[in-house]
Order: C-alpha cells, then sequence, then structure tokens
C-alpha cells in the first residue's frame, strides 16, 4: 500500500488541479454574466430629460371645477381657455369632436326653425287681423282664433330658440370629460418618456399631474 508522499500520490495531485481549473474556467463566464445581470437591475432609472418633462408641461390638459361641474379646459399652465372643437382637438379624441360637430348641426337647424316658427306666427297674426281684412258689408269680424294660432306659433318658436341658445348642448358630460383628460395626459407621459403619475383626488388635481 503506497505510503503517503509517494509517488503515486505526487502524480495524482497534478491531475486533481486541472478538473479544478476546468470547472473555474467553465464558471467563470456564468458568474460574470449573473453579477452584470444583478448590476443592471440594481442601477437607477434614468431620470427623465428636462426637455421631456417642459413638453408635458405645454401640452398637458388643465381643468378647473366649480360645484363638481367642468368651468375651463385649457392646454398648458397659462394657456387660453378650450372649447368647443378646439377642446376635443386637443384632447385627441375624434369620436367627441364628431359628436360635437352633429350636436353643433342640430343646434342651428333648431335655431332656424325657432326663427322662422316666430317670424310666422307673427306675420300671420298681421295678416288675418281684423283691421287688415276688413269686410266691405260691415258684417263683424272675429280674429280670435288667427291670433290664438299666432300666438301659438310665435311660443313653440320661441321655445326651440331657448333650447338652440341653451349652454348644454355638450359633447362630453363633466365626468367624460375628466376621463378623456386623465386618459390624454397618461398617453402622452408614455410618448414621452415619462414615468406616470399618480392620480391626486379632488377637483382639477385628479388630472394625473396636470397641477
Amino acid at each position: 500500500m503506497p505510503r503517503p508522499g509517494s509517488r503515486l500520490d505526487d502524480e495524482a495531485a497534478p491531475g486533481e488541479t486541472r478538473g479544478v481549473r476546468s470547472h473555474r474556467l467553465l464558471l467563470a463566464p456564468l458568474l460574470a454574466t449573473l453579477v452584470a445581470s444583478r448590476a443592471h437591475a440594481q442601477a437607477p432609472e434614468p431620470a427623465p430629460a428636462p426637455a421631456a418633462e417642459d413638453q408635458y408641461a405645454g401640452r398637458a390638459i388643465h381643468y378647473d371645477l366649480f360645484m363638481d361641474r367642468v368651468v375651463s379646459v385649457r392646454q398648458g399652465p397659462d394657456g387660453p381657455s378650450l372649447q368647443g372643437g378646439d377642446l376635443y382637438r386637443a384632447l385627441e379624441r375624434p369620436d367627441l369632436l364628431h359628436r360635437h360637430q352633429a350636436l353643433q348641426a342640430a343646434r342651428v337647424a333648431l335655431g332656424v326653425a325657432g326663427t322662422l316658427a316666430v317670424a310666422g306666427g307673427l306675420a300671420y297674426i298681421f295678416e288675418n287681423a281684423c283691421a287688415a281684412t276688413a269686410k266691405a258689408d260691415g258684417t263683424r269680424c272675429d280674429d280670435r282664433w288667427s291670433f290664438a294660432f299666432g300666438t301659438g306659433t310665435m311660443l313653440l318658436g320661441g321655445l326651440a330658440l331657448g333650447l338652440a341658445i341653451a349652454p348644454s348642448w355638450s359633447a362630453a358630460s363633466p365626468d367624460e370629460l375628466r376621463a378623456a383628460a386623465d386618459e390624454h395626459n397618461r398617453r402622452l407621459r408614455e410618448r414621452l418618456g415619462l414615468a406616470p403619475l399618480a392620480l391626486r383626488g379632488g377637483g382639477g388635481a385628479a388630472l394625473a399631474g396636470a397641477f
């Protein structure tokens, strides 16, 4: 049986050393990859460029509320108030824009019909009044029916005019308008490569960081 320190032990030692070295050579790339991936995962995200933040501030939609109603909508902190088609274009909502245009067409048609009804009723009253239709034989004239018909026509026309000029012809409800503004601001931040902002409750501050 060989004794320690014999030639057999001396020949086995180099073989064992070569095996350990080969394992180390195989494991080294794997360990380097793991270390690099961990360092990349722990690295902080780069801060957005100031230009992107400036673009967002100038293009975000802001609104003001009064009694839970949207009273003012603007693009940018100091932009002019947006209304009608300009508002829905700024929100990038073609569906609301088409709805607005349809409502405006109906509003104009109602206003024209109301104006014609008022003018027609007034003309009918004057045309059929006893002073304009005096009979040569001296029979009594009765223009009560003409007056009632003309007055009724004028009232209907006035009602149509009142509906046409009412401020309730909006293509979006207050809740829908606020949701559209929030969605616009969220998509704007995504396009600019900015991190999403948490929604804050209460009034116009619910605008995904617009305020």
